[in-house]
């Protein structure tokens, strides 16, 4: 190839292509400088675009699971039942509603980043999205039990409440973390609790959708507090080292156990909901 010929352009990404979401996250993971020349060569459009439905799926993963768990009855249940078909509806009709409105974000990263720095704005992400994930566990278990869904202080160890929704937590810190890197915008923060409202308010009801709403927006400030002092404090040094040295081990080690985490949270969901796992716990 002679030297100045123009590099080739990379295969554009399609939101409706599943294989595409797959190689996005691995790019986001094991090879960021992918999504830049991707940016650079195919335009940024298609690469937003399938983001935000990629992060709409990883955001809605946990839930997913959770209610199809309630549906199959492998999760404690009270005295009302939800249909397996019913629960996975309202699922699909949230994960839609949220990759729409995310879709019809601007991308915010580029802006953000610039205006706050690169540690600053990682690390407040990451604090955002565990403390989201905190709220929504608590509200979501809170809001099924109150509602006789799922009996979970009854059945579930005070070890078995904090585990489901640590891994709600982290699931939801790095599924913000990668819409951050990816397709950031301002109404995508708050996209999953809008269309979770929205498309269970005619499966579970007006009292337990109210039941969630105010203990997320409770417990979200207490989680948002802790959560931010701890990860800011953590995240904010990891990438100082990264920036110092990028491409380092520990540049390497943080992207590879980030992937990690992230497949071991849903794998652990499974466990814990779908094959009765909370049993042993």
């Amino acid at each position: 190839m002679p030297a100045n010929a123009a590099p080739a352009p990379i295969r554009s990404l399609s939101p409706l292509n599943p294989l595409d979401h797959l190689r996005l996250l691995w790019w986001f993971f094991m090879r960021p400088s992918r999504i830049e020349a991707y940016r650079t060569l195919s335009g940024a459009e298609s690469l937003a675009k399938t983001g935000a439905w990629l992060s709409s799926t990883l955001l809605w993963i946990p839930l997913l699971i959770i209610m199809a768990a309630i549906g199959a009855g492998t999760l404690p249940r009270a005295t009302r039942e939800i249909p397996l078909w019913l629960a996975l509806a309202g699922i699909v009709l949230g994960w839609a509603l949220t990759g729409l409105l995310a879709e019809r974000e601007d991308n915010l990263s580029a802006g953000w980043h610039a205006a706050f720095g690169e540690v600053f704005s990682t690390a407040f992400v990451l604090a955002f999205g565990v403390a989201f994930g905190v709220a929504f566990g608590f509200g979501l278990i809170s809001g099924l039990d109150i509602g006789k869904v799922v009996i979970f202080k009854q059945q579930f160890s005070p070890a078995g409440i904090l585990m489901l929704v640590a891994a709600f937590s982290i699931a939801y810190g790095l599924a913000y973390v990668i819409a951050d890197g990816i397709s950031f915008g301002g109404l995508f923060i708050f996209a999953p609790v809008l269309a979770f409202m929205a498309a269970f308010v005619g499966i579970l009801g007006i009292q337990f959708v109210g039941v969630f709403f105010s203990i997320f927006l409770t417990l979200f400030g207490f989680a948002f507090v802790g959560s931010f002092i701890t990860t800011m404090l953590a995240a904010s040094t990891v990438v100082r080292l990264i920036e110092r040295t990028p491409g380092s081990w520990l540049e390497i080690l943080f992207r590879v156990g980030g992937f990690f985490l992230i497949i071991s949270a849903y794998l652990f969901l499974i466990w814990l909901c779908l094959l009765r796992g909370w049993r042993l716990v």
